[in-house]
């Protein structure tokens, strides 16, 4: 593969992380009305899914690649034509750039991904020969992130792993539905890997309308240079055009730029602080020279453009625009290297919930806040607590942990506290307590999966007790539970509408574990486990077809949202039920355990 010595340089010091952002407010695409949007849907093929999920309240709208992407403009009062004597009429050299990959060396489209079944993934057969238009309908419908952290890794893997294209689809656009729905999801460091398998002379329209969030979300303003040529010419995108003028500074050709830049400049490509942004990053550039300062006073919206460029070059951009981001923002902005420790450790307590950090990266990420002279002592407490939870005597350990627990007020973030601890709650052995925090400690332990040493307090968790519910659901055990034991969890439920114990009989009924007749079990709490939707009928279809990679997408589908209260009892017995059909037990048991949790 023949690059440009000075891309190849970009490459090596590539500006790495972080995040589009779907906010209602945000700017209009800049790219061509239409560009992206899904086919009309063939005849004879099974109808778009849209499952009977109650929408969140204030739950933004996925936004398209498009409408992430684009280097937006802003409010019409801020736009102002360029005076006459800043034109500069020097001819812009418009020589593309060529990038040749010798035909032995081209990768094939036919089969893209990064894990294989041996390192986790799914088989690579598992979307061969099916309906490629309806799994692309199906990915594009999906609303992300999931309310579920091992419905986001499960998801995860399947999305990465080295599979076939299916049926009906070109291949470069199915990776780029992949790495679209990954990137809604959190994960922007995955989706880059996936976009990156694909040669930069096979991309397709719609990979990329993909490829520009996605680089953007990491701050990667090199990894767009080696299709930024092309991809203005074919695309016509604005977004696309700016990138030009920033590969040329990054790769030293400062004339050509500052050329280019003024044609940008004239054309309003750009405008207002999406200007100035991509201005402070050609200054950034080899032999750059220029200073600008970036006033986000009167910005409204944001978008990938807004933050990849400002946190590639060093401006935090206000806290108030992450507030009105989704989830997944925080998730990119923890991923994001070049990001302060406080900020990457405060976003980490979604990403953790989300499913985006495990609990080693967690860990890793508060040690690293040791040794940053910038770490707040609010980072510094935290820090602390979790080097007690590891290293004290057992006592202090928990009462480190507990500390951690009780830190925060938002469900996720106490969720995240839980996972940051696992590991720490599994070096303590039951013989070690009495009978102190076996709850808490039973569910940080499930939250990294770490079942087999949780079900080490079976004999220690009261029946009926959280602790005992989550050891029925998340431990590999096939052992009957009876209307006596789910009685006594009902006894102690505290929780809205009594929400838990309807997860929990809607769940064992999806495994096949209660004993005695499900549905009587299921009427009599009031769970109506066993109710059918249409998004449960095409799950039954998926499973009937042996579809696995269909019915991990639904299984997603049936857990989006904001807050786990909206979602009904029988979307857990539906998944419970599609998961352990198609050979994911260990998935289907994860979920049940965090959703009774969660709830």
């Amino acid at each position: 593969m023949r690059y440009n010595h000075k891309y190849m340089l970009l490459f090596a010091a590539g500006v790495l992380f972080a995040l589009p952002a779907a906010s209602q407010d945000s700017p209009e695409s800049l790219l061509p009305p239409g560009f992206g949007d899904p086919p009309p849907p063939p005849e004879n093929t099974e109808p778009t899914v849209t499952p009977d999920v109650p929408p969140a309240p204030n739950q933004a709208e996925p936004q398209s690649p498009e409408q992430a992407t684009p280097t937006p403009s802003e409010n019409q009062s801020s736009r102002s034509a360029p005076r006459e004597e800043e034109i500069e009429e020097e001819a812009e050299e418009d020589t593309p750039i060529s990038y040749v990959v010798p035909r032995a060396k081209r990768r094939s489209l036919g089969v893209v991904g990064i894990i294989n079944q041996r390192q986790g993934g799914f088989e690579q057969s598992v979307f061969a020969n099916r309906d490629g238009e309806y799994l692309t309908r199906l990915a594009k419908s999906i609303k992300a992130p999931f309310l579920s952290r091992w419905a986001t890794i499960m998801t995860r893997r399947l999305l990465m792993s080295k599979t076939a294209a299916p049926d009906n689809v070109d291949g470069a656009d199915w990776v780029a539905e992949r790495a679209w729905l990954l990137l809604r999801m959190g994960e922007s460091v995955n989706a880059r890997h996936l976009i990156q398998q694909v040669d930069a002379d096979q991309y397709s329209n719609r990979l990329y309308g993909v490829a520009m969030p996605v680089f953007l979300s990491n701050g990667d303003l090199a990894g767009f240079c080696p299709v930024a040529d092309t991809a203005a010419r074919k695309t016509d995108a604005p977004s696309w055009k700016m990138s030009r003028v920033i590969c040329l500074s990054l790769s030293g050709e400062q004339s050509r730029a500052t050329s280019l830049l003024n044609r940008a400049r004239r054309g309003q490509w750009a405008t207002g602080v999406d200007y100035l942004l991509a201005e402070k990053a050609i200054g950034a550039g080899t032999n750059g020279r220029r200073a600008v300062k970036i006033e986000w006073e009167g910005v409204n919206g944001f978008n990938a453009w807004r933050h990849g460029l400002a946190i590639a070059t060093g401006v935090k951009p206000p806290e108030r625009f992450y507030n009105i981001s989704g989830r997944h923002v925080r998730s990119w902005l923890t991923l994001a290297p070049m990001v302060s420790i406080n900020d990457r450790i405060f976003s980490s307590y979604a990403a953790a919930a989300n499913g985006t950090l495990s609990n080693k990266a967690m860990v890793d990420l508060f040690a690293s806040a040791e040794e940053d002279p910038d770490a707040s002592p609010e980072t510094l407490e935290k820090t602390e607590f979790l080097n007690k939870a590891y290293t004290a005597n057992v006592a202090e350990r928990v009462v480190a942990m507990r500390s951690l627990w009780d830190s925060r007020d938002s469900e996720i973030a106490q969720y995240s506290m839980k996972i940051l601890t696992a590991r720490a709650a599994a070096r303590i052995m039951p013989a070690d307590l009495e009978v102190i925090d076996v709850d808490a400690i039973i569910a940080s332990m499930m939250t990294a999966g770490l079942d087999k040493q949780a079900l080490r307090w079976i004999d220690y968790a009261e029946i009926g007790s959280m602790g005992w519910a989550q050891i029925m659901l998340g431990a590999d055990i096939d052992t009957p539970v009876s209307e006596a034991n789910i009685n006594a969890f009902y006894d102690d439920d505290n929780s809205d509408g009594r929400i838990k114990t309807k997860f929990l009989i809607a769940a064992l009924d999806g495994m096949g574990r209660l004993e005695g007749e499900g549905v009587q079990i299921s009427d009599q709490y009031d769970a109506n486990s066993r109710k059918n939707s249409k998004w449960s009928k095409s799950l039954e279809k998926a499973v009937a077809r042996n579809d696995k990679g269909a019915v991990v997408l639904l299984v997603a589908a049936g857990l989006q949202g904001e807050i786990w209260k909206g979602t009904p009892a029988f979307h857990i017995y539906h998944i419970m039920k599609a998961l352990n059909s198609v050979g994911l037990e260990a998935e289907a048991r994860m979920i049940a355990a965090e959703a009774i949790d969660r709830v």
